[in-house]
């Protein structure tokens, strides 16, 4: 009967979370961050995923923080970025 309910639980959380169903079943706290960009066009967004051990989630965030405050003062980043903005804005015209 256990066997049967817990087959069933991950067969659920499977269905649409191929990414995320490992971390989703276990529990641990994790997050998705900007990574930057594609070096190629179009420059798409690359996610970078941070997992954490159970009840660690501070230091989750504390690591995802850290990562955007070095990135962010990436002059490289912020030239993308830049361009990816002014793109957006002249699709929506």
């Amino acid at each position: 009967m256990l066997y049967g309910l817990c087959t069933e639980y991950l067969k659920e959380h499977a269905r649409n979370t191929d990414n995320t169903f490992p971390v989703n079943a276990t529990g641990n706290p994790a997050l998705t961050i900007n990574a930057g960009f594609s070096s190629s066009e179009p420059r798409l967004p690359i996610g970078m995923t941070m997992i954490g051990r159970h009840f660690e989630d501070l230091t989750v965030l504390r690591l995802a923080h850290a990562y955007e405050r070095l990135r962010n003062a990436s002059p490289a980043y912020s030239d993308v970025e830049t361009r990816l903005r002014s793109a957006m804005k002249s699709q929506k015209h």
